[in-house]
């Protein structure tokens, strides 16, 4: 008995030696992650998109890219059609999306919650995870559908929580 009691103990005092920031990121992590698995579910729930809600969306892409070209922002406006091609592509795989989207944010919070418990494979797990989530729609679309600026923007922010995760590889066994 009194083994298990200074067992718990152990666990107790390793639990509270989690370094704060690795804390952080577990928690800013896990609630992107959560709320991104909702909104999966949310789209498997509701199905794909009527014929209505995809004229009602390219309108007001169309609107948008008009004002983007009014400008002369060319690069906005491509960005836009792009989106409104990629969005009609996946939205007719809607379900596959869907629950690829949610295996992956699974490994996601694998990989956190092994970080979070002090394994050093949390974080590959995690680099698996990242790498996954920003290639997903190159799955179902072709790059020629994706627009740069969603791919560079996924990549800098997954880059930049990899690097934060990686300062507390050395309190990982």
């Amino acid at each position: 008995m009194s083994d298990n009691l200074d067992f718990n103990q152990d666990q107790l005092k390793e639990v509270n030696s989690i370094p704060q920031f690795l804390k952080v990121l577990c928690v800013l992590t896990l609630i992107y992650i959560s709320f991104s698995s909702l909104i999966d579910v949310f789209s498997i729930n509701h199905g794909e998109l009527t014929n209505q809600e995809m004229l009602s969306i390219k309108a007001e892409m169309s609107v948008m890219v008009a004002n983007y070209e009014k400008v002369d922002f060319q690069y906005g406006a491509t960005c836009i059609r792009q989106l409104t091609i990629l969005k009609e592509i996946l939205n007719g795989k809607y379900l596959a999306f869907a629950i690829l989207s949610l295996i992956i944010n699974f490994i996601g919070v694998f990989g956190v919650m092994k970080m979070r418990n002090g394994f050093k494979i949390g974080f590959h797990l995690y680099i698996i995870y990242s790498l996954l989530y920003v290639s997903q729609n190159f799955f179902f679309a072709s790059t020629q559908y994706i627009p740069g600026i969603v791919l560079y923007f996924n990549l800098s922010i997954s880059l930049i929580f990899i690097f934060m995760y990686s300062r507390n590889l050395k309190w990982m066994k």
